[in-house]
Order: structure tokens, then C-alpha cells, then sequence
């Protein structure tokens, strides 16, 4: 809404509040009274059929530091409207409330306003006090409307903040059933990711009105657990070159080996790989930018790729699909047998094409795709090359001011931004990709030497 502007002071009568004409651009324009100089009108702009537009009259006061906006009710005139003197009553009133014990006022408007505030309204109040990328806002308003229309459905007449209780909270989180997939695969309750994700609104939001309005934390202490509430399993680099070996001969698409050598080699989020497109990719020098829809900004980024990447990533450019399926569904560089790329809730499919891979190349392999991203995290800390610059390859969310602060992530108009990013490119290329690229020829190197061996033992049998 456009920012309204205020009026020089004058006496409130009928005929002047009908005569204001808000500004142009401004949805609204607020006028103050010279008789009771804290009581303003808010005017907004004249109706389409030519009536006067909503006017509203509230107390703007400083109470002990605190900036304090009450509205006092609309103002309708006409003979079957309210008087403006009714209005001054009532700010006088409030102002002798204020007068005589300041602290017990605020007290009671504080107590009034968190009993008006609806459930999405506090839902509302807590998300924009919170930092959330696009991704956390979709799961979050998908778990607002499923607990709003839970608690419409079951428990009608808690239409506010103030009325929720706790057994609210608890007999929603046990009417939660598992997906009938689960439950085929054994998994009788909720996972520890679903219950939190579904229940992150609610807990996020009770804390939120604790803090701010003092109401009881009725999502608190229910064994929501922790966001990784399985510890991530290390993946070895051998076992991810040898499955990126089957991929590049058995796959069903060429992509899917590109999109394992992106996650395993260049430690690239699952989600991260699936909204990958071409465009992005700069074979000649061997980069990747990861931007746009992110999990937070700090994963906008350009890294540096082993040589490894580069090469699944030209077979998988040189089987792209056919120009029309391109036109239709644009230049994604992991793509579906049928020339789809994996959006919105198809990623899930992806899941099960590279699970059925996984299973076919060593069913012995408990590994999901986005475990995946752990080799390179896991070579990193068997190699001695983690740390900051690893973390920030990565995308991981930094733990320091200056991480957060003074790292470029992207190319910007600033000149100095520009070359530091290159430079950045050759300390990640120095630091992190030129270690990879050893351990691969080195893995590499011992694969093929256990392998003469092996051959060499058959052929001494053979001749025995």
C-alpha cells in the first residue's frame, strides 16, 4: 500500500473531513485535530460511485517510549451516522486512562490486541517475523492451510490465538497418519522430518506469541525433533565413481549420470540439480551457476566443476531431448526418460528412478539420491581440504559475520564484486576441485591395478 502523508492540523467539523481529497498515488491521507491533537482521521479515497471513502478515527500517542495506534471506530456522517464529539470523548477517556497509570494501559492493550488476533492472523504475524526462502514459505503455507482446516473441521469455534490450547495442538499431531507408501514400507508413524515440517508453523508461531503477546507456547516440549534427526551417513568416493561408471552404461537417460556426478563430485543439493538448466552451464571453463529458487541466498553461487562433471554433463548435452519436448518443457539438464524435467512434486520421481538404479548396481547400498552430496563432504574431511571454502562450494549457510557478510556469490555490476568472484573461482578450483580431481585419478589408478591383479590370479589358475 502506498505510504499516506498528513494534512496540516485543523478543528474537526463534517464538512471539512467531506472536503480533504486524498493526493494522487496515495491510497489514503490521515488529518490530525487541533482540539485533541492525538486524534487523527484516516480518510481513504472516494468510492467509484462517487461516495466519500471509509474514514476512521484512532488515537497515534507515544506511551513510554512505545508508539501506540488505537482505532476508536469508523466515523459515518449523516443524520444516521456518529458525531465527531463522540469520538473526542472517547480519546479523552483513553487519555485519562494513560494519565493515571500508563503501565496498566498498555498492559490491558497489549492483552486486548492478543485476544483480537485470529489464527492466520498470528500465523501471518510470525512468518513475517521470520527469515523463510520461497521453498520454507511453500511448505509452511501448506502446513498452515492443512492445521487451519483441521481445526475448522473438528474444533469450529477457536477462531483466535487466545482460544487455542494445547490438546488442540496434540490431538491434531495424532490424527496425522502416514502416507499409504510408508505404511507399505513398514513405517506405522509419522518420520521425525514429516511431524516437524507439519507442526513447524504451529510450534514457530506459539513461540512467536509467547515472546510477543505472553500467551502460553502451546506447540512447546511435543518431541518435534531436530531438523536432522538422522545424522548424515558418509558416502566414499570409490562407491560413487563405480556407480557413475554403471550410470554411464545402464541409465535410462543420459542425465541421470550427470546428475549424480553433479551431487556426489560438486556436492550440488538434490533440488539444485533438478533446477539446473543449460544456460547455466559453462562447459569451456567449467562452471555451474546455482541461482534462482534456492533453499536460502547463501546457495546462489558459481563453483568450479571436476573434470568428471564436465564429461557426464556433454554426453548428457549431446543426448538431449528432441527440439519440441526442449520448447515445451525448457532446457533443464536432468531430465525425465520422456524428456520432462523434474518440477514441483515430480522430483519424487526422480527419487524412484535413481533408488531402482542404486538397487540394480549393488542392492547391498542403502543410499538415497540426495545422500549422494555427502562424498564430497566426507572426502573433505578424510583429505584434510574442509573447512570455509569447502562449506561456501557447498552452499552451506555460514557460521561467521564475515562468511555471511563479505563472500560474493554472485556476479554484480560492481567491478571489484566481478574479480573477486573470479578469483574466488580459482580458490575453489585450487582448494577444492584440483583435491577432487587427485582422489579421483588416484581411486582411479587403484581400481585398475586391483583389477590387472585380479586378472593376473585367473590367468595363473588357468595355466595350473
Amino acid at each position: 500500500m502506498p505510504k499516506s502523508s498528513t494534512t496540516p492540523r485543523f478543528r474537526f467539523t463534517k464538512n471539512d473531513l467531506l472536503a480533504v481529497a486524498v493526493p494522487a498515488g496515495k491510497d489514503y491521507i490521515e488529518v490530525e485535530d487541533t482540539e485533541i491533537r492525538v486524534l487523527r482521521c484516516r480518510i481513504h479515497r472516494p468510492l467509484a460511485d462517487g461516495r466519500p471513502g471509509k474514514m476512521t478515527m484512532l488515537i497515534n500517542k507515544s506511551v513510554r517510549g512505545r508508539h501506540i495506534r488505537k482505532t476508536l471506530g469508523e466515523y459515518r456522517p449523516g443524520a444516521q451516522g456518529n458525531k465527531i464529539e463522540d469520538f473526542r470523548a472517547k480519546a479523552r477517556a483513553e487519555l485519562t486512562k494513560i494519565d493515571e497509570d500508563a503501565a496498566k494501559w498498555l498492559e490491558g492493550e497489549a492483552e486486548r490486541k492478543a485476544d483480537e488476533i485470529t489464527l492466520e492472523g498470528a500465523f501471518g504475524l510470525a512468518l513475517k517475523a521470520s527469515q523463510r526462502g520461497a521453498m520454507a514459505r511453500r511448505d509452511w503455507a501448506h502446513a498452515q492451510t492443512a492445521f487451519l482446516a483441521w481445526m475448522k473441521k473438528h474444533h469450529p469455534y477457536v477462531t483466535t490465538w487466545a482460544r487455542l490450547r494445547r490438546v488442540h495442538v496434540r490431538e491434531y499431531l495424532a490424527d496425522q497418519t502416514p502416507s499409504a507408501r510408508s505404511i507399505e514400507r513398514g513405517k506405522a508413524e509419522l518420520s521425525p522430518t514429516r511431524k516437524r515440517l507439519l507442526l513447524q508453523p504451529v510450534a514457530q508461531t506459539a513461540r512467536y506469541m509467547w515472546l510477543e503477546y505472553e500467551l502460553p507456547n502451546v506447540a512447546e516440549r511435543l518431541g518435534l525433533s531436530a531438523k536432522l534427526a538422522k545424522t548424515p551417513a558418509p558416502v566414499y568416493l570409490q562407491d560413487v565413481l563405480a556407480f557413475l561408471d554403471y550410470l554411464k552404461d545402464k541409465a535410462p537417460v543420459a542425465s541421470l549420470e550427470a546428475g549424480a556426478a553433479l551431487a556426489g563430485l560438486a556436492g550440488l543439493q538434490l533440488l539444485e540439480v533438478l533446477r539446473l538448466t543449460w544456460n547455466k552451464v559453462d562447459f569451456d571453463r567449467g562452471l555451474v551457476e546455482i541461482s534462482g529458487e534456492v533453499k536460502n541466498r547463501y546457495r546462489n553461487r558459481v563453483i568450479p566443476i571436476p573434470a568428471r562433471c564436465v564429461e557426464a554433463l556433454r554426453r548428457a548435452y549431446s543426448n538431449r531431448p528432441a527440439e519440441i519436448v526442449r520448447e515445451i518443457h525448457g532446457g533443464h539438464v536432468v531430465v525425465s526418460p520422456q524428456g520432462r524435467p523434474f518440477t514441483g512434486s515430480s522430483w519424487m520421481n526422480y527419487g524412484k528412478i535413481m533408488r531402482t538404479c542404486m538397487r540394480e548396481w549393488n542392492p547391498a547400498m542403502r543410499w538415497t539420491p540426495k545422500d549422494l552430496r555427502n562424498c564430497l563432504l566426507t572426502l573433505g574431511a578424510i583429505r584434510g581440504f574442509g573447512g570455509d571454502v569447502l562449506e561456501q562450494y557447498c552452499g552451506h549457510a555460514p557460521r561467521t559475520v564475515t562468511a555471511r557478510n563479505y563472500v560474493p556469490r554472485l556476479a554484480s555490476a560492481s567491478i571489484g564484486e566481478a574479480a573477486q568472484l573470479e578469483e574466488q573461482m580459482e580458490v575453489f578450483r585450487r582448494l577444492v576441485v584440483e583435491n577432487v580431481e587427485r582422489e579421483i585419478t588416484i581411486s582411479n589408478e587403484k581400481a585398475k591395478a586391483k583389477a590387472e591383479a585380479g586378472a593376473n590370479v585367473r590367468t595363473i589358475g588357468a595355466e595350473g
